[in-house]
């Protein structure tokens, strides 16, 4: 019964385990119940909880949208309004999806947070 399994066992398999067994035995020798983050403590009132300073992306975008000049953001709109019509033709052209309007296409973009 047990000769099949080793039968269909490759020298391969049996080397990479005896390798991984290995390493996760060094790796545990090595760190003893050390803690490598220093953000972690022992105790919960050692050290209070803090904000640790990292942003959202939404939140970095926002406040880049709200430093920028009238001029740029204009700019921006512009850009937005000639890709969107660039796609529509595009759309219009290829007719595979449908009876699109301009309006279809902006709600499908709010709907994404554009």
């Amino acid at each position: 019964m047990y000769g099949a399994v080793w039968d269909n066992t490759s020298f391969y398999f049996i080397l990479t385990s005896i390798i991984s067994i290995m390493c996760l035995s060094i790796t545990c020798i090595y760190w003893k119940g050390k803690s490598h983050f220093p953000d972690c403590s022992k105790s919960s009132e050692a050290a209070p909880s803090k904000p640790i300073g990292i942003k959202k992306p939404l939140d970095i975008v926002k406040k880049l949208a709200e430093e920028l000049p009238q001029e740029v953001k204009v700019l921006e709109k512009k850009v937005e309004a000639e890709q969107l019509e660039a796609i529509y033709k595009l759309m219009q052209n290829h007719g595979q999806f449908g009876s699109t309007t301009m309006d279809d296409m902006q709600d499908q973009l709010k709907l994404y947070g554009f």
